[in-house]
């Protein structure tokens, strides 16, 4: 299912521009948000059909299309999210387990307010501090 046909526009119209220590699931929220996604459930509904699209054959390079970046730069902003386990054991699982938050996510809510970028670095167990804040 190609995401052109849920979704109003062929190109987003407002394509924020990721930052370099966002992790990929904020990005999609501002992405969602800056074209008018706005409500909890219309929110969750765009983020499940963009994953799906990305799960498609030929969907990193139809996606990124939509958002102006190349396939290099979006395949990098989705791996600095932790993709949840199917239970295999692939090279890297261990390092998964052990180093990324798994049930909860931390965040600095000063940072949040600040920009409303979810820094990608908040995924592992190894921060427990904001760099800035000291929360």
């Amino acid at each position: 299912m190609a995401i052109e046909r849920f979704l109003p526009l062929r190109r987003f119209l407002r394509r924020p521009t990721p930052t370099p220590d966002e992790d990929f699931r904020s990005y999609l929220v501002r992405l969602g948000e800056a074209n008018g996604y706005t409500d909890e459930a219309t929110l969750g509904q765009f983020v499940n059909l963009v994953k799906r699209e990305l799960g498609a054959a030929g969907g990193v390079e139809r996606f990124a299309s939509l958002i102006g970046l190349n396939a290099h730069e979006l395949c990098e902003l989705i791996g600095r999210t932790r993709v949840t386990s199917d239970g295999t054991n692939r090279p890297g699982q261990f390092a998964r387990a052990c180093f990324y938050r798994e049930r909860y996510k931390a965040f600095c809510p000063a940072c949040i307010n600040e920009t409303g970028v979810f820094k990608a670095v908040w995924n592992f167990r190894a921060v427990v501090i904001c760099e800035n804040y000291r929360l």
